[in-house]
């Protein structure tokens, strides 16, 4: 629907009789996204008649790219590595989202902020290996070749390497 300009959707709707509803707080400017939607929009709008369509096209465009950069992590997940100088040779894009589906994978109760995501890249790009974090009893440390992940008490968390070497 992002396509979609709202007349076009009301029309749809009255067209094929579907009832249409609309939330009387969307016009009160109480939530930032209604301030973007009923004052900042409308300004750029008329700066810019067809901001409506490049916003379409960036968000295609910004799918397509999320989709193969998914796939792309999908596949250096499959090859396993967790090799500092395997993860530093990947693009910081690529990296952020090996780390999110390594989590994914292979404990799928963490599910990674970015923040997070970002403590784990420093980890790997900038620390030494007395740096470490620990997310919900997972704790993460740069080894000398390697990022090592475990239980925060000692352990190994199922289905975790303790060290992949490179």
């Amino acid at each position: 629907l992002i396509r979609c300009s709202k007349k076009e959707i009301n029309s749809y709707c009255s067209e094929h009789s579907i009832p249409y509803a609309t939330d009387k707080t969307n016009f009160e400017n109480i939530y930032t996204r209604n301030i973007i939607r009923n004052e900042i929009v409308p300004i750029i709008e008329k700066i810019n008649p067809s901001f409506n369509d490049a916003v379409a096209r960036l968000t295609i465009s910004a799918a397509l790219d999320d989709t193969y950069l998914e796939n792309l992590a999908e596949a250096e997940l499959e090859r396993g590595s967790l090799s500092l100088r395997y993860l530093n040779s990947l693009p910081d894009s690529l990296l952020n989202r090996f780390i999110r589906r390594y989590f994914f994978v292979n404990s799928p109760k963490i599910v990674l902020t970015n923040k997070q995501t970002n403590d784990i890249i420093y980890l790997i790009k900038n620390s030494d290996t007395s740096k470490k974090t620990v997310i919900e009893g997972v704790e993460i440390r740069r080894g000398y070749a390697s990022l090592i992940v475990s239980e925060s008490s000692s352990g190994v968390v199922p289905g975790f390497s303790q060290e992949l070497e490179l």
